[in-house]
């Protein structure tokens, strides 16, 4: 992640380049420790369209991981 470009109260959203091919993109860091059931289940909600979706003009969804706190 080369560094940030916006925040909110439970996310970080990064600027980062994709090692594999130098493609310029967006990481979402989301702390899921701050999210109650109505926000979780609104991000999976966000999750599941993004996955289906593919237009030029809305953000394109590359991949989805989980990991322990970077701490």
């Amino acid at each position: 992640m080369e560094h940030e470009i916006g925040s909110g109260s439970f996310a970080v959203v990064w600027r980062a380049r994709r090692v594999s091919t130098g493609e310029l993109g967006a990481v979402k860091e989301i702390n899921t420790d701050k999210l109650n059931k109505k926000l979780y289940e609104s991000l999976a909600s966000e999750v599941a369209v993004l996955n289906q979706t593919q237009h030029d003009n809305i953000v394109r969804l590359l991949d989805v991981f989980k990991v322990r706190s970077r701490l």
